[in-house]
């Protein structure tokens, strides 16, 4: 078994069905060769988690959104290239750009304070101001798991005359 670095994930980004939406993104990347189910699990993987089962059982637990600023926000981009780069099997530039084509800037540890404060004074029960958590990378064991190849459709961009 290998240790690996688990991006927080909250319980508010599965109320906003997150994880689904960025599986959703990766199908349609893969031009629909991958069912749902497989998705959600290579997604799981990528946030370093064993399975989706795994990471909703972490994430249910975490009613606080983590929000990482500055180098921590750069460290979990990192993460989440290397976790793409040896879960599809494609090159690091490619890693790096489906870090935000697949929704992962959606998510509570990197959206804008702004959007998470709100939300995490609204389910603050003691009427106190929230205060963003310090950054908490969860170590968990996963098991060995194979790679997927997917082929990843470059977006086209158009100049405006």
């Amino acid at each position: 078994m290998q240790s690996s670095v688990c991006f927080p994930v909250s319980k508010y980004d599965l109320e906003r069905k997150l994880v689904t939406r960025s599986a959703r993104r990766l199908m349609k990347i893969a031009g629909g060769e991958m069912k749902l189910s497989k998705t959600r699990e290579v997604i799981a993987a990528i946030l370093g988690y064993r399975d989706c089962h795994d990471l909703k059982q972490v994430a249910s637990t975490n009613d606080n959104p983590v929000l990482l600023l500055g180098d921590d926000r750069e460290i979990a981009h990192l993460l989440l290239t290397g976790n793409i780069q040896r879960q599809l099997n494609v090159p690091a530039e490619t890693a790096s750009e489906l870090v935000s084509r697949l929704g992962f800037y959606s998510y509570a540890a990197l959206k804008t304070s702004s959007v998470i404060s709100e939300s995490a004074e609204e389910s603050n029960d003691q009427g106190e101001p929230h205060s963003p958590q310090v950054p908490d990378f969860i170590t968990t064991p996963i098991s060995n798991s194979s790679n997927v190849v997917v082929m990843v459709k470059r977006l086209r961009r158009t100049e405006a005359t």
